[in-house]
């Protein structure tokens, strides 16, 4: 009886999203730029631009805990 019902109700994987209509186009100059290293003034920069009491990261830290 599952054999029957399974396949109507399963999620199918799919290896390919269509995107044509929901993005734009990334200039070259601009992907360029994602593919370069992240410094560490980067980091420490956007740590400190948190709010500092908000959401944990994956680590269960707070910001704060880092700015401080």
């Amino acid at each position: 009886m599952a054999a029957r019902w399974r396949p109507k109700y399963s999620v199918q994987r799919h290896d390919h999203v269509h995107t044509r209509y929901g993005f734009r186009k990334i200039e070259s100059d601009t992907a360029e730029t994602m593919i370069m290293p992240i410094s560490t003034d980067e980091i420490k920069g956007a740590m400190f631009d948190m709010g500092a009491w908000k959401a944990p990261g994956p680590d269960g830290y707070q910001a704060g805990f880092y700015q401080s």
